[in-house]
């Protein structure tokens, strides 16, 4: 799960990157002074497929991303589940009412049914 959280982190910081790229070649396509100009070619320059197709197939890699956490989290909350069922059986299967009987009963008490047996 850690590792879909790194990739879905480094796929998100490239889409701002092709974002970015993106406005850039929109901003070429108006008149501006051309200092702004210039830094915008470069940056459209520097990427090295047209932005709009990476756009798209890293949306889609960051959605599978997305969903291995998902299926990670459901996971792991199945398997909590069951561990608290387990936890739960064992104790209704290793409860033993007579172990703690003389832990309840007051220790006068004790006395008197020891000497009622007694008696019998």
């Amino acid at each position: 799960m850690q590792a879909e959280k790194i990739k879905l982190s480094n796929i998100l910081t490239e889409l701002q990157t092709l974002e970015q790229a993106r406005r850039s070649s929109v901003a070429l396509k108006l008149w501006q002074p051309e200092i702004v100009r210039l830094v915008q070619e470069q940056v459209v320059r520097q990427q090295p497929i047209d932005p709009q197709f990476r756009h798209y197939s890293l949306e889609m890699e960051a959605k599978v991303c997305r969903e291995e956490i998902k299926k990670c989290r459901r996971r792991i909350d199945r398997n909590r589940l069951v561990i608290e069922k387990s936890n739960k059986d064992l104790e209704f299967l290793t409860y033993n009412p007579t172990q703690n009987l003389h832990e309840d009963v007051p220790q006068k008490r004790m006395k008197k049914l020891k000497t009622e047996k007694q008696s019998f």
